[in-house]
């Protein structure tokens, strides 16, 4: 029997061993599920927890579907922190489950110059340095 850690939490960690100690100013997690560190030197890191979606054998939409509305939702928000002057350049999610990241958030982090890693929770890394 295995137990896998918690692996946004462990990532906050690594972050913050790598420089990523301040939140930006009056900013706390925000309630879709990010939380965004920066460096001194006005650098930025975002991780995305895993999403919480409605079952669709419950009435909810296609898993897909959910995730699309939740990724418009982190954009936007990345696109706001962008405007106040934080530029998230690495943001991580949590991989190795059913959902997959579609083209159109890709294209537009890459506009927003920001790089998207995921990390397998099964085997959390040790460092960041291969991602940073």
């Amino acid at each position: 029997m295995s137990i896998q850690v918690h692996a946004t939490d462990w990532l906050r960690q690594l972050l913050r061993n790598a420089g990523f100690d301040h939140r930006p100013l009056e900013h706390r997690s925000f309630p879709l599920g990010l939380d965004v560190l920066t460096r001194d030197d006005g650098s930025a890191a975002a991780i995305v927890h895993p999403p919480r979606l409605t079952p669709p054998q419950l009435g909810g939409a296609p898993l897909q579907e959910q995730f699309q509305r939740h990724l418009q939702r982190i954009l936007r928000r990345l696109q706001a922190l962008a405007e106040r002057g934080i530029q998230v350049q690495h943001l991580f999610f949590i991989g190795n489950g059913p959902l997959t990241i579609p083209r159109w958030f890709r294209e537009a982090c890459a506009e927003l110059g920001i790089r998207i890693h995921t990390v397998d929770p099964a085997v959390p890394p040790d460092n960041l340095g291969p991602f940073l």
